[in-house]
């Protein structure tokens, strides 16, 4: 199981980060070409890809039978060796102490940004006005978001200004951008070590309210005067929130101002940009899919319809744990798929399906190269046959059954 989830976390790693390098190079040409609307869309490629490895893969079918699982032996020998920590497991938990690191600082950032925005209270049309000026508007909360307004938003801003701020706010919400925002955070936790989320976080929240812009001055497109103007009465002098989204004047304005002047691009542009966004995910999705580590096969034995007695052991001896494995406590199931000569000699061993390290892999076919095993029987003839033969390693003190060994419970 930690092997697993080893494998999973560095395909996991590899996958995001190549994403993340796609969004990274495409994002200015496609917002360039098609809209700020349309290139915040590319920032759905990395967490689709993390789904995509989620997803089960179909298990291949076996055409050869599948012996009885052989588990390794002695185990009695691990009370002889030196207790040693394997590379493994203290990869997984310096991985472990820095999710939760990470995690734990979000939290704080979030409290002692919601603790700043002092008592709430209703302020109509369904926003909360706080006792504090820098830092907002903004949308705050993942539960319950709320558009929390700054303590003077009435003399900031015109009546006309006023209306465009909580459009703005209110576009992050229908979009469900503090959703997205949240997903952004549980990626930073799990992957804090992967530089490139440094890079593209910030690009992220910048491409989020270029986004919302460009919803606003769609629907109010004569104002976009007035709104640029909203933008540059704007305090944001206070740190944003980690959950939730950025203050409605965040940087960088020039940027921003910039899009908010040029000429709304037309319909099919915009229709033709997102199907070229959705035909770059299934791209991307089917590749990661293809990536994920491999499942272990079934255990159910195929039937030979070749042979009226299938191929069996004669005689076989547990492979012994290679000494460095036991120390470092590995463990794994290797299925060899094994060719059996007419006197019962194993030919062609190769592996056909592993969770385990190559020191054990290589221990498995060892052993089973010195195996003996009853031909297969065909018109009362032996004949050469295939077999898939699993070999367990484990340390835990109980046998496992075939299907729980192979599944990597």
């Amino acid at each position: 199981m930690r092997n697993d989830l080893g494998v999973l976390l560095l395909t996991a790693t590899v996958v995001l980060s190549v994403a993340l390098l796609i969004v990274l190079l495409l994002r200015w040409p496609v917002r360039a070409a098609f809209g700020a609307r349309v290139g915040y869309g590319l920032w759905s490629l990395p967490p689709l890809a993390m789904l995509a490895l989620l997803l089960p893969v179909p298990i291949q079918s076996i055409d050869s039978p599948m012996l009885a699982v052989v588990r390794a032996a002695p185990l009695q020998a691990l009370a002889d060796a030196p207790a040693a920590w394997p590379t493994s497991a203290v990869w997984l938990a310096i991985w472990l102490l820095g999710a939760v690191a990470m995690m734990a600082r979000i939290g704080w950032q979030q409290r002692r940004f919601v603790h700043g925005l002092g008592p709430l209270r209703e302020a109509g049309d369904g926003c909360m006005q706080a006792m504090i000026r820098d830092g907002l508007p903004a949308l705050v909360g993942i539960v319950r978001p709320r558009i929390v307004l700054p303590v003077d938003f009435a003399t900031r801003y015109n009546v006309a200004q006023q209306r465009l701020v909580i459009a703005h706010e209110r576009a992050h919400l229908c979009r469900g951008d503090h959703l997205s925002n949240l997903v952004a955070a549980s990626l930073r936790c799990v992957y804090w070590f992967n530089p490139l989320l440094l890079v593209a976080l910030p690009l992220f929240a910048r491409d989020q309210e270029l986004a919302c812009d460009a919803v606003v001055i769609a629907a109010h497109p004569h104002q976009r005067r007035s709104y640029g103007e909203a933008l540059l009465n704007t305090l944001c002098q206070r740190g944003s929130m980690p959950l939730g989204c950025q203050a409605f004047g965040s940087h960088p304005l020039k940027e921003r101002i910039s899009m908010i002047q040029h000429h709304a691009l037309s319909k099919h542009r915009i229709v033709s940009g997102r199907i070229a966004i959705a035909l770059l995910a299934a791209v991307v999705t089917s590749a990661a899919w293809a990536l994920q580590p491999q499942s272990t096969p079934s255990t159910e034995p195929a039937a030979d319809a070749n042979a009226s007695e299938a191929v069996s052991f004669r005689s076989q001896e547990p492979p012994a744990y290679p000494p460095a494995s036991l120390q470092a406590k590995e463990q794994g199931t290797v299925v060899l798929k094994v060719r059996v000569l007419v006197d019962g000699t194993p030919t062609d061993v190769v592996i056909h399906k592993s969770t385990a390290t190559p020191a054990l892999e290589q221990a498995a076919i060892n052993a089973v190269q010195r195996w003996r095993f009853n031909p297969a029987i065909k018109d009362g003839k032996a004949v050469e046959g295939t077999v898939l033969v699993p070999v367990m390693f484990s340390l835990d003190e109980e046998v496992l059954t075939d299907t729980e060994a192979l599944s990597g419970s």
